[in-house]
């Protein structure tokens, strides 16, 4: 079912009641055919409950209340290519105090009608990532408080064999530097 968008939403390209579906590998057929691929885990922050976040961290800076989500929220995948990606954290300075810059960005090798449409879905909503780094091991990056912004930026590639899709880029800042994912409660 292709969601149908009002004035109002057209306007401000952005209808809220457009449900993400996170990129399946029959949405990225492209995708599964090609090695090297694995996923990144978002969730939109309008389905997460909010006010039931809580910042419990171990001594070992791990988060361990899980994130818990409404209705029928739950981490969404997409398809990246490994080595495609790079995660930043830079430590910055304003007149209020220390905080990072966060940059996630990779490349997710797939372009079809439903991809498109699930890409246009993401703008102007805000995220927080599930993130597994090289050693398998979990991370938390955004808050509900600090969420992340999505960017997306469509290329062709200009010669055979060069990978087409999407270059995607979740960024924000944070107080703190991100925890390690090992839910307890």
């Amino acid at each position: 079912r292709v969601p149908v968008l009002s004035r109002t939403c057209m306007r401000r390209h952005f209808c809220p009641d457009m449900a993400l579906s996170g990129f399946s590998i029959d949405l990225c057929d492209q995708a599964a055919i090609l090695p090297g691929v694995r996923t990144l885990e978002y969730a939109p922050l309008d389905v997460v409950d909010a006010a039931a976040w809580e910042t419990v961290r171990s001594t070992a800076y791990n988060q361990q209340a899980a994130v818990t989500f409404t209705g029928s929220g739950a981490w969404l995948t997409m398809p990246v290519l490994i080595y495609s990606g790079s995660w930043t954290e830079d430590l910055a300075d304003s007149p209020q105090g220390d905080y990072y810059n966060i940059s996630i960005s990779a490349t997710m090798p797939a372009d079809s009608p439903a991809v498109r449409a699930e890409i246009n879905g993401m703008k102007q909503r805000r995220y927080l990532l599930r993130i597994t780094d090289r050693n398998g091991a979990k991370h938390i990056v955004g808050t509900p408080d600090m969420p992340l912004r999505f960017d997306s930026k469509y290329q062709s590639g200009n010669q055979p064999g060069d990978s087409r899709g999407y270059r995607i880029t979740f960024q924000g800042a944070a107080l703190h530097a991100s925890p390690g994912y090992t839910p307890i409660f």
